[in-house]
């Protein structure tokens, strides 16, 4: 079980998983997701990235960096819809274990 606290706008774990963090935002059961992103090299990749991944329906886009984004998706959204979405906008994918 993952305890959830909200001291501001963005939850804290207090036990967290490598992969992914289980928690309920607004009565929907989440979770948090890391993609490993290949190719991303400046501002306009992470944007186009970010733009990609915040299209896609029950999809929370928490954090994009070079190389890796984490987002928090409903539960029942199947990973392969984000690795989709991603290289759709011209980026190798693939989730991190």
């Amino acid at each position: 079980m993952t305890i959830v606290t909200t001291t501001s706008r963005k939850p804290r774990f207090l036990h967290p998983s490598p992969a992914f963090r289980v928690y309920h935002k607004r009565g929907v059961r989440m979770r948090e997701v890391t993609l490993r992103i290949d190719n991303m090299h400046c501002g306009a990749c992470v944007n186009r990235v970010s733009q990609a991944l915040g299209r896609v329906q029950g999809v929370h886009v928490g954090e994009v960096r070079v190389g890796a984004a984490r987002v928090q998706i409903s539960d029942h959204i199947p990973e392969s819809s984000l690795i989709n979405a991603v290289e759709k906008a011209g980026y190798p994918a693939a989730v991190e274990r």
